[in-house]
C-alpha cells in the first residue's frame, strides 16, 4: 500500500505566451522539474505525470527523475480530463493520491510530507490538503481510494474542488509556496525565492 501523486502537466499556458511555461528555466532548471524534486524527496513513491500537447519536451526534461508519464488525449486534455488520466493510471495498492500543479516549483517537500502525515493520521479515510494561513484551500489535496471513482469520470474542464467535504486543512505558512508560474512576473518571483531559500541558514 502506497501513496501516489498526480502532477498534471496538460496545460497550454496561454498566459505565459507561446512558451511552454513548464520548460521555462528557473535556476538550475525547468520550472516543471522544481515539482518533481520535491516530490521525489517525500513520502510520495509513485509519481505520474500527465501530459498533453508538450509530452516530448516534457519527458525529455524528466527523463533522469522516477516518474511514470501519460499522456492525455489532445482533444480532452482540461484539467478534469487529466485528472482522470491520472487516476486511471493509478496501482491497485494505492492507498491515496496527491493531485498537484506541475508549475508550482516552490512547493516544498516538508510542505508535501506534513500532508501525507495528516493523511495517514485521518486513517486515509479523509480528504486531506493545503490551506492559507486564513484556511482557504488551496493544492495540493490528498485523496483517498474512496474517492476515485468520483475523480475518474471528471470530465472537461471541471475540476475536482467541488468534491472535497469531510476534509483535513493542513495549514501553510509560506503563500510563497502556493505561487503558479503563470506569468514572465510570477517567474521572476520563483527565481527571487530560491535565491533567497539559498541564503537560510
Amino acid at each position: 500500500m502506497h501513496l501516489a501523486a498526480i502532477v498534471l502537466a496538460a496545460g497550454r499556458s496561454q498566459r505565459f505566451g507561446v512558451d511552454n511555461k513548464l520548460l521555462a528555466r528557473l535556476a538550475d532548471g525547468p520550472v516543471i522539474v522544481h515539482s518533481i524534486v520535491a516530490l521525489t524527496g517525500s513520502s510520495f513513491r509513485d509519481i505520474i505525470v500527465v501530459t498533453g500537447e508538450d509530452h516530448v519536451g516534457i519527458a525529455d526534461a524528466l527523463r533522469k527523475y522516477p516518474v511514470r508519464l501519460v499522456r492525455c488525449d489532445p482533444g480532452r486534455c482540461g484539467i478534469g480530463y487529466s485528472i482522470a488520466a491520472g487516476v486511471n493510471a493509478l496501482s491497485d495498492r494505492t492507498i491515496g493520491v496527491a493531485i498537484l500543479l506541475a508549475d508550482m516549483p516552490l512547493i516544498r517537500t516538508a510542505t508535501l510530507n506534513a500532508l501525507a502525515d495528516a493523511f495517514i493520521a485521518a486513517n486515509a479515510s479523509r480528504i486531506v490538503y493545503a490551506a492559507d494561513l486564513d484556511g482557504t484551500q488551496r493544492n495540493p489535496v490528498i485523496w483517498p481510494r474512496s474517492s476515485f471513482t468520483a475523480l475518474r469520470n471528471l470530465t472537461e474542464d471541471r475540476g475536482a474542488k467541488a468534491l472535497i467535504h469531510d476534509a483535513v486543512a493542513v495549514t501553510v505558512r509560506d503563500r510563497l509556496e502556493f505561487l503558479d508560474v503563470d506569468t514572465r512576473d510570477a517567474l521572476s518571483t520563483a527565481w527571487l525565492e530560491l535565491i533567497y531559500r539559498e541564503t537560510e541558514v
